[in-house]
């Protein structure tokens, strides 16, 4: 059995935050480079369809990774 050396919390949110990392650089996307032609109503709502996409994949993968460890 291998074990990763260092603190457990620290490793979880290692992975937590490699988890999410696609969520957040979506939303830093969004919001440095908006694009000009686009109403500000209509880019927000694509805007937090997307996050929430991509935060619904992060958390599919964590489940998937708790079931893969599990095995």
């Amino acid at each position: 059995m291998a074990a990763l050396p260092g603190d457990p919390g620290v490793w979880t949110l290692a992975t937590i935050l490699a988890l999410t990392f696609s969520p957040c650089l979506c939303l830093v996307e969004a919001i440095v480079s908006p694009r000009p032609w686009q109403p500000l109503q209509v880019m927000l709502r694509t805007l937090a369809d997307d996050v929430k996409t991509a935060l619904a994949r992060a958390g599919l993968q964590l489940a998937l990774l708790v079931y893969q460890a599990a095995r």
